[in-house]
């Protein structure tokens, strides 16, 4: 599937894969604001930038792993 960046508030996150990265975003909040979550092929970190709202959406899409750094 190709990456569109278009996302709204209760859909799904579209996600970029390249290489060594993974970019997820999804758009959260009543301001429709995107947060972003990127994840290292190699290594699993993680790295969640303006989790703005909506704490359950942002915990699914970060899943299980605890190593989440918020900017």
């Amino acid at each position: 599937m190709t990456y569109s960046g278009v996302v709204k508030v209760g859909g799904p996150a579209d996600v970029h894969e390249l290489t060594d990265l993974m970019i997820s975003k999804v758009a959260v909040g009543p301001m429709d604001n995107n947060a972003y979550l990127l994840r290292c092929r190699a290594t699993g970190e993680q790295l969640l930038i303006d989790a703005a709202n909506d704490a359950d959406t942002l915990l699914t899409l970060i899943g299980d792993d605890a190593h989440v750094h918020l900017l």
